[in-house]
């Protein structure tokens, strides 16, 4: 397997004893199944080869999305529809301001570990 980005490879997927003749991903990507002239059908899980990529949500880099992004998100944004600089996509909620209400809209969206390590 090879990173589509950088080109590099990240491993190679052994097991099949004959060359492959068919390759399919599950829908969510998370399985990938390989067939082979030897007679055989592999499943491998995608999941143990991807390496989590840092959220643009994660303002202050601890690879987690919390309460210190969205202050960091208010303090940067937290107008009001009056204010200039205003931004209606900032305003989840829809009620005219950037404040708590959309905290919490913003963390039940995204507030999770961006990485396990």
């Amino acid at each position: 397997m090879w990173d589509v980005v950088t080109g590099q490879l990240i491993t190679t997927l052994e097991g099949h004893s004959g060359g492959i003749s068919s390759l399919m991903f599950s829908p969510d990507g998370s399985t990938l199944a390989s067939g082979s002239w030897d007679h055989t059908v592999l499943l491998w899980n995608m999941l143990l080869y991807i390496t989590p990529q840092p959220s643009v949500l994660d303002f202050d880099g601890d690879s987690a999305v919390g309460f210190a992004d969205f202050l960091l998100f208010v303090s940067q944004f937290g107008v009001s529809e009056d204010d200039e600089g205003y931004e209606a996509q900032f305003d989840l909620d829809g009620d005219g301001t950037i404040g708590f209400g959309d905290f919490l809209i913003f963390a039940n969206a995204f507030g999770k570990a961006v990485s396990s390590n």
